[in-house]
């Protein structure tokens, strides 16, 4: 819970949370514009399948592949201004955009490569319905936590394909539970703040609603950057007093 504390303590600091807040609130708005549905809005299963439904015609679009791609890169762009703020370092948004715009393809191949074992072991598991439930199911979980830290890896350390998500499980060796409990936290933090300022800007507009929604969204992303750095600098403490 120490890098939550520490995230919301630099979270309204708007050197960083007005870059942040735009990159979470923009492709939440392209996807509203494109698709006609709010990606954000609590609705019913049937409703929610009609929505993704929507969204995903959208991105089936040449418009919405450039868009998607637009979003992708607001997310690289993200975790680097919030790397930037977990270190305490200035951010220059020139400079972040540059850093993302370099780290992109490296962001995407090892997206890739996190795709095919993902999708690799769902085949495993859908071949063997009960292997499925008793090892795969388990071992995706254990990976999805393992992996949080990858893309930050991507952008801090310029690397690609398997050795981004091998130093993200390295890290989180041993903090499992910890950073399960943080995200959580986090998440349901966020989420229960974002349906309240969505309903408020509800009153005025959808446009209004993302946008309001989207003001407590950096904060999860700053959480990971957060225990990321902290988790990384421990580990180099470590080998060095044991060198």
């Amino acid at each position: 819970m120490k890098q939550l504390t520490k995230s919301f303590e630099k979270f309204l600091d708007l050197n960083f949370f007005i870059p942040a807040w735009l990159l979470t609130a923009i492709p939440t708005i392209l996807i509203y514009r494109g698709s006609g549905v709010n990606p954000t809005t609590i609705a019913t299963p049937a409703a929610q399948k009609i929505i993704e439904a929507a969204i995903f015609k959208f991105f089936s679009t040449t418009t919405g592949i450039i868009t998607l791609v637009f979003i992708l890169l607001c997310h690289v762009l993200l975790t680097t201004i919030s790397l930037k703020k977990a270190k305490n370092a200035n951010i220059s948004v020139k400079e972040c955009l540059n850093q993302a715009v370099e780290a992109f393809p490296r962001f995407f191949l090892t997206a890739m490569v996190l795709i095919l074992i993902v999708g690799s072991a769902i085949m495993i598991g859908a071949a063997t319905v009960g292997l499925a439930f008793i090892i795969i199911a388990p071992a995706l979980v254990w990976f999805s936590i393992a992996c949080i830290f990858w893309i930050a890896s991507v952008v801090e350390n310029k690397k690609s394909g398997f050795t981004p998500i091998a130093e993200s499980i390295s890290i989180s060796k041993g903090k499992m539970w910890y950073i399960f409990f943080t995200l959580t936290v986090t998440g349901i933090s966020v989420s229960i703040t974002q349906s309240i300022l969505s309903a408020i800007g509800s009153l005025a507009n959808e446009t209004m609603s993302i946008l309001l929604g989207a003001a407590i969204g950096p904060l999860g992303p700053l959480v990971t950057a957060q225990m990321y750095i902290d988790f990384s600098k421990s580990k180099k403490q470590k080998k060095e007093k044991e060198s």
